[in-house]
């Protein structure tokens, strides 16, 4: 699987995870981002390559992430936070725990 067919997947997954919240009727399919404040949000975080389990990218990333969510308003939970360290997203059979549990 070439990283395209990957990029399209991810963007075909979340495609269907915004139909759904359409679908649920969700009043921030169609908001601005002004109307975010107080709502919560989940936090995904994946590095390609980590050597000797390094999480200090994906640590950089939840904080940068954090400071958008406070920026806008939106409240994290810890149990909303999901990390895939060392999880390459282009390997077809490649299982991402952290994704999925996001999905779910």
């Amino acid at each position: 699987m070439t990283k395209d067919d990957a990029n399209q997947q991810d963007e075909a997954r979340l495609r269907r995870a915004h139909r759904a919240r359409q679908a649920a009727g969700s009043k921030r399919a169609n908001s601005s981002r002004a109307d975010w404040s107080g709502d919560s949000a989940a936090i995904y975080c994946r590095i390609s390559h980590a050597n000797d389990d390094d999480q200090t990218g994906v640590d950089r990333q939840e904080g940068i992430c954090r400071e958008v969510a406070q920026r806008l308003g939106l409240t994290v939970s810890e149990d909303q936070v999901f990390v895939d360290n060392n999880r390459s997203a282009w390997q077809r059979q490649r299982k991402r725990p952290g994704w999925d549990a996001l999905l779910d």
